[in-house]
């Protein structure tokens, strides 16, 4: 069983993600055998009715005879990726994945690794479906053997291997029938591409058997070559990276046609890096992939599971938590006009933050402060009216901006100030009038 990178498994529990097949079974077995402490996790999506139940009460016995503890979780995949508008294989990745975390963060400092039993022939697999979407660098990269705190030590086995060592050991196991429908892509490779891999000709045309095992094997070790060249390369990555972005507490930048993302042309390998990092931010490859080609529509934004991507005129800001304006309420006096203006000479580029001088138009207005809202508008001194999206437009405030200034409005929708940013213009402070009316806006 691999062990590459040195995981230390006898020192600490592994979280093993057991799912009832062959593979996942095989690893629960080598961990027990070789003394490795560990505990067993099992999804049951719901997918297959009686079957999926039976999935279950296998792990389940398993861990039992194992002497392990087994967490198990109940979700409905379908109606999930229904919601989220995924596919069903993605939105089981983020419900088992979301499980695993769930039972690291309920047991601190217990587990930690997380160990998946992806397989030498799942691996091959990947190869071929990256090299038909066009991503060479994923392609020859294999999966990982070690991805942050998850391992798959089943890398080095064939599926075959798998079965022949089960099945001499009496292990029981499960088979999910899906593995056969040609409706996915891996299934497609896996059932008609890879059998014909194990065909070749000699000299004078007669069909010859290629070991499989020997291949599957070839693949890994280039794989896994691949993988500690890029482990090596790392550094140099990670500076590239954090010399293109700009960070703050809560959000990214990500500048359009910076040096380094005409870089990302030309290096297969770095594109792959980066769409890894957005991907460690919640994001699909798809997302990635999208964000990273700069062609979706400015104003447009993608949605992850801890960030929201927004595409601004010049690049991508990615916001943990999307800048919205603290609410609160309006203290309003009426004041003097000179002595108002004697005050604003005094201060500093000749404005208060959160403090609006208007004139006596505002008298007898019920005004409120709150967020933008649909329709709401200025009206000009011509007495023209103006969209308050349009004056946002006018002012390239990116959508991502737009719910950051406290809007204060009257009751028919006219906008009086946005704070921070524009004051009506019939309603800025006239000197000539005699009197004014000072707004303060007061945070909850």
């Amino acid at each position: 069983m691999a062990n590459l990178w040195n995981w230390n498994l006898n020192r600490c529990e592994t979280l093993l993600a057991v799912s009832g097949g062959a593979d996942s079974v095989a690893m629960a077995h080598f961990f027990k055998q070789l003394n490795y402490p560990f505990a067993m996790a099992h999804v049951n999506y719901g997918l297959r009715g009686e079957e999926s139940e039976k999935d279950q009460h296998l792990v389940q016995t398993l861990a039992k005879e194992l002497g392990v503890d087994c967490f198990i979780h109940r979700a409905n995949a379908l109606e999930i990726s229904r919601i989220q508008g995924t596919s069903v294989q993605m939105s089981a990745r983020q419900i088992r994945y979301e499980f695993f975390n769930e039972i690291r963060e309920l047991h601190p400092g217990r587990f930690a690794k997380i160990a998946t039993a992806h397989h030498g022939s799942d691996n091959l697999e990947h190869f071929f479906i990256y090299l038909i979407r066009g991503n060479t660098a994923v392609a020859w990269r294999g999966i990982p053997v070690e991805n942050g705190d998850i391992i798959r030590p089943m890398l080095g086995y064939s599926k075959n291997e798998i079965y022949t060592i089960a099945s001499e050991n009496g292990w029981s196991w499960r088979e999910d029938a899906s593995n056969q429908k040609p409706v996915y892509l891996r299934n497609r490779i896996r059932n008609w591409i890879l059998p014909l891999l194990s065909q070749t000709e000699n000299a004078v045309g007669d069909p010859l058997l290629m070991d499989e095992i020997d291949l599957i094997r070839d693949f890994y070790r280039l794989s896994v070559q691949n993988q500690r060249l890029n482990r090596e390369r790392l550094p140099q990555w990670e500076h590239q990276w954090e010399s293109w972005v700009e960070r703050t507490e809560h959000s990214i930048w990500i500048p359009q046609w910076s040096p380094i993302e005409l870089e990302l042309q030309g290096d297969p390998s770095f594109y792959a890096f980066v769409v890894g990092r957005l991907m460690n931010f919640g994001f699909s490859k798809d997302q990635a992939n999208k964000i990273l080609s700069f062609n979706v529509s400015v104003g447009g934004k993608l949605t992850s599971q801890k960030f929201t991507a927004w595409r601004a005129r010049n690049g991508w800001m990615l916001w943990e938590q999307t800048p919205i304006a603290a609410l609160g309420t309006l203290q309003i006096s009426s004041q003097k006009t000179n002595e108002v203006l004697d005050f604003l000479s005094t201060q500093d580029n000749q404005s208060i933050p959160h403090v609006l001088f208007l004139n006596s138009n505002i008298e007898g207005m019920k005004l409120k402060v709150g967020l933008r809202e649909r329709g709401q508008f200025f009206i000009k001194k011509s007495g023209k009216r103006e969209l308050l999206s349009d004056v946002f437009t006018d002012l390239k405030i990116e959508n991502y901006m737009k719910d950051a200034y406290p809007v204060i409005s009257n009751e028919s929708g006219e906008v009086i100030a946005v704070l921070g940013l524009k004051t009506s213009e019939i309603h800025r402070m006239n000197p000539e009038d005699s009197h004014c009316f000072r707004v303060d806006f007061i945070q909850n």
